[in-house]
């Protein structure tokens, strides 16, 4: 992996499952701001009654970090990616290669 290509910069934030004083849900715990490099892989478009729902699925790689797992999320750019999967694909601890989703349904 070329470090050179990790030009963008995310945000790992871990889901809160706690709610305020109002019941309302709290918002994520940021655990690290990194640079990776980012690929989409696919994305899908379904057109429901009056609802578009779109999905798309990226490709992320980071150095290697032994605290991330798929119940975080990545931020990047105003965006919120939902991880589904977190592998070392060398099994040397160099890097990580995490897929996601992105979910937006208007």
């Amino acid at each position: 992996m070329n470090i050179g290509k990790m030009r963008q910069k995310i945000t790992l934030v871990q889901r809160n499952e706690a709610q305020d004083s109002q019941g309302e849900p709290l918002p994520p715990t940021e655990v690290a701001t990194v640079f990776a490099q980012i690929q989409m892989l696919s994305a899908k478009y379904t057109e429901k009654t009056q609802i578009v729902i779109t999905e798309s699925t990226h490709k992320f790689t980071i150095r290697y970090r032994d605290d991330v797992t798929s119940a975080m999320q990545i931020q990047y750019d105003g965006r919120v990616f939902n991880i589904e999967a977190v592998f070392d694909p060398t099994e040397m601890k160099r890097f990580l290669i995490i897929f996601c989703y992105e979910r937006d349904g208007r």
